[in-house]
């Protein structure tokens, strides 16, 4: 079992990322601004802002593992995920921690290429500026880091049931398979990326399962 370092575990994602981690017999350790807003038992709870690199070295210290689920509202200017990314990978780095799991979004970058026009030309620019420009410079951040990486990029997050299962590896620079993947899937991924480090080095975009596509799926660890 691993010793995991979760950021965002109050957001939607995160809280997800926790619960499942705790449910396969990981330790978790999550850095919070408010303590009393994580509801599940971790083991331990560091209070400090993600952008303070103090309170994130304490969280991330002899972890085997970083998660990141940042999130902000869609038109926040403040770019909470590229500071606090910033802050998290000086920690690791001073601390030794090597694995790093960094959920962005499909349409950052390379894989802007592959969306639909709608998507590209209207829902981007109209209502996401700022939350694929965050995205974008926190993949930079990352990129420029030292550590093992990999950025998960998934489209539209659905609240349907878990399967377990999940569609990923497919050219993000082209048409993505789907344009949705159940949250509780995306969290299984992240947490699977981060104890296996199978898709270190890469920006691996991440839809539902589809079976036509059963070369390209990846089960989580048992």
């Amino acid at each position: 079992m691993s010793k995991i370092a979760v950021f965002g575990a109050t957001g939607g994602t995160g809280r997800l990322v926790v619960e499942q981690a705790l449910a396969q017999g990981h330790e978790v350790v999550v850095l919070a601004r408010e303590p009393a807003r994580v509801t599940a038992r971790v083991h331990r709870i560091v209070e400090g802002d993600v952008r303070d690199v103090k309170a994130v070295r304490e969280a991330v210290e002899g972890v085997d593992a970083v998660i990141v689920t940042l999130g902000m509202p869609a038109r926040d200017p403040s770019r909470l995920r590229e500071q606090g990314t910033r802050a998290i990978v000086a920690a690791m780095e001073d601390a030794g921690v090597d694995r790093l799991v960094v959920l962005s979004v499909l349409g950052a970058h390379e894989s802007h290429a592959g969306l639909d026009w709608v998507t590209r030309w209207l829902v981007f620019p109209l209502w996401l500026k700022q939350t694929i420009l965050d995205h974008e410079a926190q993949e930079d951040v990352v990129r420029s880091s030292s550590l093992a990486w990999t950025l998960v990029r998934p489209p539209h997050l659905t609240d349907r049931g878990a399967t377990g299962r999940w569609t990923a590896g497919f050219d993000v620079a082209k048409a993505p398979p789907a344009m949705s993947v159940p949250r509780a899937d995306l969290a299984c991924f992240l947490l699977h990326s981060a104890v296996t480090g199978a898709w270190a080095g890469q920006a691996v975009g991440v839809v539902k399962h589809l079976p036509a596509l059963a070369s390209e799926d990846r089960r989580p660890a048992a």
